[in-house]
């Protein structure tokens, strides 16, 4: 069966092939304000990149051809740090449950020979799905809690073994002794301190903080509030001068709120009480139905100040942004 599968991007002639599996076999899991979603990523697909993608480098929907006829098709998205991200993923009806979707994944994942993990979501009440990835050497990695609707879903993964990688080279924040702090728009710094403060920041959990993450940040940042531009908010902590933490805040389809990245290097209690009382009031988003953050495990402050919120931990990303470096799934409703 695998010599009469295989596997090509999508081209102009086969839009509709994944507008009619979108809608049928994705949509209905997800909330009515998806409805644009399907055109996003056609888009993304087409121009080979993703402009307010700021941890998104781009995305390319593949079709599955089964003796050369179509069967069904699945978006992978390469993700900053090494990862790859499959879904949405779909398969013509009369072929779903039939054992096909593991090996089908198996040979999109060879597309992706330097890729360091794997990993999707899917909505639970998704059984077929569920256990077509787990056949596929998949684990479950998280729990997202009524993250579209009613529904929970679910953070699956794979990680692929590489050679041990080198530590590191984090370059050292400048000492801030003293100083009031003062939370700060990072629309409002300068566009070379932005720049620096955010790489310095997050170099020691997120890799591959090149010139296209910053284009498309900064994109995201003065984009209009659509979902589909990926608007979000960015607030620095900043003390004399210097940048001392940083929260993003985006809201998402469904209704939540998403607070990731969300990082304070040398883990200060009263930067985590700013950002995470002052930022949150300053985020211009509707009144959200939950939120839900991505934390490094060595971010003890703000992991103690988040369950003051009374959010709870939902599950371990492994490894999704930068080799050796887990995020925990933090989320709840305030």
């Amino acid at each position: 069966m695998l010599k009469k599968l295989s596997v090509a991007p999508l081209s102009s002639a086969e839009t509709e092939l994944f507008r009619e599996l979108y809608e049928h076999f994705v949509r209905p899991y997800y909330a009515a304000d998806t409805n644009d979603y399907a055109q996003t990523i056609l888009e993304s697909h087409f121009s080979a990149l993703d402009p307010y993608g700021y941890l998104t480098k781009r995305r390319t929907i593949w079709v599955l051809s089964y003796n050369n006829k179509p069967i069904g098709v699945s978006v992978a998205t390469e993700k900053r740090g090494g990862s790859v991200k499959f879904g949405p993923s779909a398969l013509i009806a009369d072929l779903r449950g039939r054992g096909l979707s593991p090996t089908c994944r198996l040979l999109l994942e060879s597309q992706y020979p330097s890729a360091r993990k794997f990993y999707n979501t899917l909505p639970e009440p998704n059984a077929v799905a569920l256990r077509y990835v787990l056949s596929a050497g998949y684990e479950i990695e998280a729990r997202l809690r009524e993250q579209y609707g009613a529904h929970d879903e679910l953070v699956v993964g794979k990680l692929r073994p590489l050679a041990p990688p080198r530590p590191p080279c984090i370059p050292e924040l400048a000492s801030n002794k003293g100083g009031a702090l003062a939370l700060v728009d990072a629309r409002e710094l300068p566009e070379s301190l932005f720049v620096t403060s955010v790489r310095a920041l997050l170099q020691p959990h997120y890799r591959g903080l090149d010139d296209a993450f910053f284009s498309g940040l900064l994109a995201s940042l003065h984009s209009p509030p659509t979902f589909a531009t990926k608007y979000k908010k960015l607030l620095v902590a900043m003390c004399g001068g210097h940048a001392r933490g940083l929260m993003i805040a985006t809201p998402k389809r469904g209704g939540a709120l998403k607070l990731s990245p969300l990082v304070i290097p040398d883990d200060d209690p009263f930067v985590a009480r700013l950002l995470l009382t002052a930022g949150l009031d300053r985020v211009d988003a509707p009144k959200q139905r939950r939120v839900y953050a991505h934390v490094a495990p060595d971010q003890k402050s703000l992991l103690a100040g988040l369950q003051t919120l009374g959010l709870t931990y939902e599950g371990t990303l492994r490894e999704p942004y930068r080799a050796g470096v887990d995020l925990l799934a933090i989320g709840g409703c305030l």
